[in-house]
């Protein structure tokens, strides 16, 4: 899917389950062209202890460190496995701040959503790159709240997207197939540009 939607973009497919997959894509040219992949053992320990939030960050941050093709590029979007963005090209077109991200809460973000987000690799790895590591999820704290506390010091408007992304395909770790709501996401669109009109200068003081 996502080579129907960019068929020239560069993906880094990073996994951290210790699968194999260099060789699979070997077999599909097309498939595998323009695709580095990356695999690894997340930290399983921590990953039960703590919840899969921990390993979600794990691998973005293992994929800074080893990926050829994140060290020549100054803007990442990061997609969960096995979904896509059918919006995808006019939700990076709409980033004006050094990340976009869609969240959940009335006004204010009480978390964010870590399925697919567009950051500035610079900003990411001084603001959200370790926030993983305070993931406690018996204690009430997922990715997504990680984030929100990681970007306390953050104006709204260098985080929230006016454009909120039309997220397709298969949860792996829930089993739930996403089809967004056209309707929905129309007028969550406009909380997110009413939120970055009136308040984009300030910070979510809940978190400070």
């Amino acid at each position: 899917m996502w080579r129907r939607l960019n068929p020239e973009c560069r993906i880094v497919l990073c996994d951290g389950s210790g699968i194999e997959l260099r060789e699979s894509l070997d077999r599909e040219p097309a498939l595998g062209r323009n695709v580095e992949f990356i695999g690894f053992h997340n930290d399983f320990e921590q990953v039960k202890t703590f919840g899969k939030g921990r390993g979600e960050g794990e691998i973005i941050s293992y994929a800074l460190d080893h990926s050829a093709y994140l060290a020549e590029s100054n803007v990442f979007c990061k997609c969960t496995g096995k979904l896509w963005v059918e919006n995808h090209h006019s939700f990076i077109s709409a980033r004006r701040g050094y990340f976009s991200f869609d969240y959940y809460g009335r006004a204010l973000p009480r978390r964010v959503d870590t399925r697919y987000y567009v950051a500035r690799k610079r900003e990411f790895c001084e603001v959200l790159r370790y926030a993983y590591l305070d993931v406690d999820e018996e204690k009430g704290t997922d990715l997504e709240t990680a984030y929100v506390k990681a970007l306390r010091s953050t104006e709204l408007k260098d985080y929230i997207s006016p454009i909120v992304p039309l997220i397709r395909g298969l949860s792996g770790s829930m089993g739930v197939h996403y089809s967004p709501s056209r309707s929905r996401a129309l007028l969550k669109g406009i909380r997110n540009k009413l939120v970055r009109a009136f308040l984009g200068g300030a910070i979510n003081k809940k978190f400070t």
